[in-house]
């Protein structure tokens, strides 16, 4: 008690560092608020703004206070979505709009400034934007040519990519869509290859003969089917049990006797790995006494 009221007195001193001081020691709100708003000197209001926790009071210095380092100070406390994007798109100082938008959390609201603010304020938006379909729209439309370019740079619809590539009006920017359309492309393909990757190492440590010719048979990579014949050529040959087993399975893949040989020689072929031509005659002749029969 008696510290808070040696604070308040304090308030009452000509000395703005002592009135700052005292104000890092106030633990009344609405005497906080005022004084964030109403101290003559910028160094109380911001001591102030530091111990507030109403987002009301501290909104109003943000948008109102005419020294810059006591709006920053305000922005930097601010968590109110629908002030932050006021700030952001009606604030004069182009770095204080930054770091309103930089507080932004929802895609919403930076869409909202993307859309509306001054032109230096919606490109920072756009670079933090996600939602589709406002990167489209500013793709597409927008006037500024650096702000459609910045919306391409974040975009992932095709289809707006290859258009704006072709029809943009700016070489710039088809450049640009080019470019993105490259980058997803060589994205994709490394996706594709980690998950390729992935798949063969699980087929070649597969030891089940039927298993490993379902796969050869099936899967839609060549790659992969080239590792399913290299693993079956790997695992030990255990006699007519292990071939009649192969055949089988060849059956529930519903391939006709007379068309077992060309499918999983085809296969083999496409595979183009060193041992498949043996693995090939292996199963062909063992095979084919079979077929005759």
């Amino acid at each position: 008690m008696f510290e808070q009221w040696l604070a308040r007195m304090q308030l009452r001193s000509s000395n703005p560092r002592r009135r700052a001081f005292a104000a890092c020691r106030i633990e009344d709100r609405l005497l906080l608020a005022r004084l964030s708003k109403d101290d003559p000197d910028s160094l109380v209001r911001e001591a102030a703004i530091f111990r507030l926790e109403d987002q009301t009071a501290i909104g109003v210095v943000a948008r109102e206070d005419r020294d810059v380092t006591v709006r920053l100070a305000a922005i930097r406390r601010l968590t109110d979505q629908t002030v932050l994007v006021i700030v952001a798109s009606t604030d004069p100082e182009p770095e204080l709009c930054r770091v309103a938008i930089g507080r932004l959390d929802q895609q919403s609201a930076l869409a909202t400034v993307a859309r509306e603010a001054r032109l230096e304020a919606r490109r920072s938006a756009v670079q933090r934007l996600t939602d589709q379909a406002v990167l489209a729209i500013i793709a597409r439309a927008d006037s500024d040519s650096d702000l459609r370019r910045a919306a391409i740079a974040r975009l992932t619809d095709h289809s707006v990519l290859t258009d704006a590539s072709v029809a943009d009006r700016d070489p710039e920017v088809r450049l640009a869509a080019a470019g993105r359309l490259a980058d997803l492309a060589a994205i994709a393909r490394a996706e594709y290859e980690a998950r390729l990757s992935a798949r063969r190492a699980l087929i070649v440590k597969t030891t089940d003969h039927a298993e490993l010719v379902r796969l050869a048979c099936t899967e839609p990579d060549p790659r992969l089917r080239s590792s399913a014949i290299g693993a079956l050529f790997e695992l030990p040959y255990v006699g007519d049990d292990a071939l009649n087993l192969v055949l089988q399975s060849l059956d529930r893949l519903g391939i006709r006797r007379e068309e077992q040989e060309y499918r999983f020689v085809a296969v083999l072929e496409q595979g183009k790995v060193a041992p498949v031509f043996a693995l090939a005659n292996l199963l062909v002749q063992k095979a084919s006494k079979s077929w005759l029969s």
